[in-house]
Formats: C-alpha cells, structure tokens, sequence
C-alpha cells in the first residue's frame, strides 16, 4: 500500500511543474517597428533563443524573414543578437535603409552591417574598430547622413580604460562613421561630433543640420535635457569633420526635451514638458518656438522618460500631420495631429 500522506514542506518551496522558462517558451517579444519602403521590420526578442535578439523582415509579398541564421543551441556558431548596452538598458541597436541593416551585436558592442542578399545567405561584417577591452566601444540611434552618402550618425558610449580614467566613467558621443568598414582597420574614421556633456541621445540629420539631446549629471533626463543644433563641414575629401554655430534651442536644467526630428519642410521638431506636459513643439525660425496642438498644448503626455535609445512618440504621415502617440491616465493611444492644430 502506497503511502499517500502529504509532504510538508516550507512555504514556497515544494516542487512545481510549472518553471519560468515554461512561462516565456515562445512567447517572443516584438519591438522597434521599422519601414523600409514596401518592407516592413522589427525586432523579436527570442526566449526560445537563449533570449537573443532576431531581426525580421516582412517583405511586400507577404513572406517573413529572418535576417540572422538559425540559432545554434550548441554555441558552435555564432548566435547573432541585436542588442545594445549603451546607457546599459540600451534600445535603438539597429536601423535599415534600402534592404542594408546596421546592428550593434551583444557579443563585442560594435557595429555590424548586413547588405541584401542576392540569393544564398547574407552574414554581417563589422564596421566599427574592435575595442581595446570587452565591449568597450558602444553604439546606438544610428541613421544614415543623407549629406555625407555612405556615412553613419549614432551614438558611441565608451567604456575604454583611457576614457573612464579621464572622465571618471564611461564617455558618451554623438559620432559619424563610414558605412563600409573603412574604420576597422583606421579608427581614426570614426569621427566625434558632439562631446563634453554626461550624456548624449536621439542624434539626427538633415542635410548639414545635426540636432541631439544632452544633459550632466545630477540631472535625470526626466528633470532636464536640452536639445542642441549645428551645421556638420566637411573635409576636403567630403567626409564629416566637425560641427559649426552649435546653438541650444529648447531644454535646460527644469525643460526635458525628447525625440527631436525634422519635418518634411525642414523644421525642427520635438517634445518638451515646458507647460508640465510633453506635447509637440516646433522652431518657427532661430531662436522662436511654438506649440504644434492648437491653444498652446493639451493635458496628454506625447513623449516620456528616456529610459533606451529610439524611442518614438510621434511620426509625419503627411506634411505638418503627425501621428502621436498620448497617454492619459496610464493608457495610450494613437491620435492625429493636424496642420491646423487640432488632435483628432
């Protein structure tokens, strides 16, 4: 006869069938939605993977993609994960123009670019210079300077022994760099734009007209951030070198500014908490600001903490129309922003 009396066991502890790893199986986390002409993209967060991070593209025709190989279970080859770890929480590790995708890898933290595959399989190659200790150059927010054609704008975060002794932690930079690997082997064409302050973010281009997010310590970017702009020269060879009548156009120590961008005029715009809410705002001209929402704003928060890298709160369907993203009492939604000024 079986002896079917309980087990007594302390509180929490009995054996369950029931483990984490049950709970997430196949339960992939989708992210950072991009469009690339009829093709749409996004990232998937794999548990199934060892928690890696796949690119997928779904193509015009219907059929869906991944960009990297088949995950390895056995480690032998290479599992490709999309994540960066700047700011440590990271977001914005990847961007994709014309089928070519730019991601930074969770193994080494640098760049990688993956070109359109003409039959067979496309791997990536690096296009960033390998770093002197583990991970130690990062990257993130990065696009394409339309001005300057095969170069790169993004975010470096260094952790090199050389710039944390000098600054007493990791340098934060907005950078250009070429797109075909030409800095592997010459550091040097990695070049640094925009420096000196804790922390950069959001960095984007329009023609020569560069604009970002920064702000120091002990401000958190929910506090405070101010949104610069200046005109990138080039070289004689036509490559970046470096950035001209740097001007701040909204922020400081009480203003937190986020996601700057430019319409399709080639106004600057952005969200910034100035009335107690993030709301659009735009520059008129130089030095003149105005509210985007008819009657100087309403009661919505459209932007938010700057927790990753790449987040988005609005985008321009039209010229002067955007589309937003609000939240109201700890739900959000999508809404129309009109020429006019009115939120539909």
């Amino acid at each position: 006869m079986t002896d079917s009396a309980p087990s007594i066991l302390p509180y929490g502890s009995w054996p369950s069938p029931i483990t984490a790893e049950s709970l997430v199986r196949g339960a992939a986390a989708v992210g950072e939605i991009r469009a690339d002409g009829d093709d749409v993209w996004w990232s998937e967060q794999r548990p199934d993977e060892g928690g890696r991070t796949v690119l997928v593209r779904r193509s015009s025709g219907g059929g869906c993609h991944d960009l990297f190989p088949p995950f390895d279970p056995s480690g032998e080859r290479r599992n490709w994960n999309a994540r960066t770890l700047v700011l440590e929480y990271g977001g914005g590790a990847w961007a994709v123009r014309d089928g070519t995708v730019v991601f930074a890898d969770l193994a080494d933290q640098r760049l990688h670019r993956v070109d359109p595959a003409e039959g067979g399989e496309a791997l990536p190659v690096p296009i960033t210079p390998a770093p002197s200790t583990e991970r130690g150059l990062r990257y993130s927010e990065v696009s394409w300077l339309d001005a300057f054609p095969g170069w790169l704008l993004c975010v470096r975060e260094s952790h090199e022994p050389d710039a944390v002794a000098g600054h007493g932690e990791a340098v934060d930079e907005v950078v250009a760099l070429p797109i075909d690997g030409s800095a592997v082997e010459d550091p040097s064409r990695v070049v640094v734009l925009a420096a000196g302050s804790d922390f950069v973010h959001s960095p984007v281009a329009r023609g020569a007209q560069v604009a970002w997010l920064r702000w120091d310590h002990p401000r958190m970017p929910w506090d405070g951030t101010e949104l610069a702009i200046a005109t990138l020269l080039a070289d004689p060879s036509g490559a970046p070198e470096r950035l001209v009548d740097l001007r701040v156009v909204a922020g400081g120590a009480k203003e937190s500014v986020v996601q700057p961008g430019f319409l399709a005029d080639g106004t600057l715009a952005f969200c910034t908490d100035r009335t107690g809410w993030w709301n659009p705002w735009r520059e008129v001209r130089e030095g003149g600001l105005e509210p985007m929402i008819a009657g100087g704003g309403v009661d919505l928060e459209i932007g938010g903490p700057l927790w990753v890298g790449g987040l988005r709160w609005w985008a321009e369907l039209a010229p002067g129309r955007l589309l937003v993203c609000a939240r109201s009492s700890g739900t959000d939604s999508l809404a129309v922003l009109e020429p006019d000024g009115e939120l539909r």
